[in-house]
């Protein structure tokens, strides 16, 4: 029971829905309001009375755990709408509140540390922790490339570099033109976010301006130096203050190389008889990035990274 200046709140029902990691967690309570004048009616025109009075809470407002520590997934649930409804003297206030953080207990949930790649180099994070979700989803494909030198027994190509946008030498080879088709995996990373603790500017700018059409400087999500690139960054927003990241990347097998033969001034290939003089790995210049900076401080990066790149939590 709450009692304010003019009214009696009691609390006559209250539920709850905890959801899984991806869902959204809800509580409703509602509350009978009277006059704490007996028979005084309450109707619709008291309620800015009501909340003023702080007879319950207002749209925004945390939802409140007796004795509470800040660590229960109760605690991060806003209340989002209130819908009234008269009932006798008095007036029933319906209060939603949602949120999408899930707990978890002390060396339940796993991490991975942010310049730490083998899952088999997973800890245990030895805290209670309150913490969002995020995957990759990958999708296998190939893309078709001209090549002028091809593997033989007896005469090897040279893999490309990743390192480098155009090799120094020749690539080696037998001469044999062909179409061939080279591997790549897109995968896209999603991760919610709380804008109470990363802003979108953040996102926007430090994210997506930083990491859009950026090579990675460093090895990420088991793809090497050099063989990965940012597509592009989407920011959708879910409710209240909960957004979802979504990054686009591409790794390829030859690190975006294809062959290339020598050029004469007129444009066309330098030839030795019927055979291509030189033939080089080339790609455009494209600048680099540590794309594991995406993963937040603390035990949110950690599980994070571990979620991503594990597919569970635990």
């Amino acid at each position: 029971m709450r009692t304010t200046a003019s009214f009696l709140a009691n609390r006559i029902n209250l539920t709850m829905a905890e959801a899984d990691i991806w869902g959204i967690n809800r509580i409703t309570e509602s509350w009978h309001i009277s006059s704490i004048t007996p028979g005084v009616d309450v109707n619709f025109d008291a309620t800015a009375q009501i909340l003023n009075e702080a007879a319950i809470g207002r749209v925004g407002a945390a939802y409140t755990v007796i004795n509470g520590t800040g660590a229960t997934w109760q605690e991060t649930c806003l209340l989002r709408d209130i819908s009234w409804a008269k009932s006798g003297l008095g007036i029933v206030a319906t209060l939603n509140y949602t949120g999408r953080y899930f707990s978890a207990k002390s060396n339940s949930a796993k991490g991975l540390a942010r310049t730490t790649e083998p899952l088999t180099s997973a800890t245990s994070i030895g805290s209670d922790e309150l913490l969002l979700p995020a995957m990759i989803m990958p999708t296998l494909r190939t893309r078709s490339s001209k090549a002028f030198r091809l593997d033989t027994s007896t005469s090897h190509v040279a893999a490309p570099d990743p390192l480098v946008d155009r090799s120094t030498v020749d690539i080696g080879g037998t001469q044999l033109v062909a179409d061939i088709d080279i591997r790549q995996m897109n995968f896209k990373l999603r991760i919610y976010i709380d804008s109470e603790s990363v802003s979108l500017k953040e996102v926007a700018v430090d994210i997506g301006l930083a990491y859009t059409g950026k090579r990675n400087s460093a090895e990420f999500f088991g793809c090497g130096i050099g063989t990965l690139i940012c597509d592009g960054v989407g920011l959708t927003h879910l409710e209240g203050e909960y957004w979802e990241i979504v990054i686009d990347y591409t790794w390829d097998e030859f690190s975006f190389h294809s062959q290339e033969p020598e050029l004469m001034p007129d444009g066309k290939p330098r030839m030795i008889l019927s055979r291509y003089y030189d033939v080089r790995w080339t790609r455009e210049y494209r600048p680099s990035i540590d794309f594991n900076d995406i993963w937040a401080d603390g035990p949110m990066g950690l599980s994070q990274k571990y979620q991503a790149y594990a597919g569970r939590w635990y």
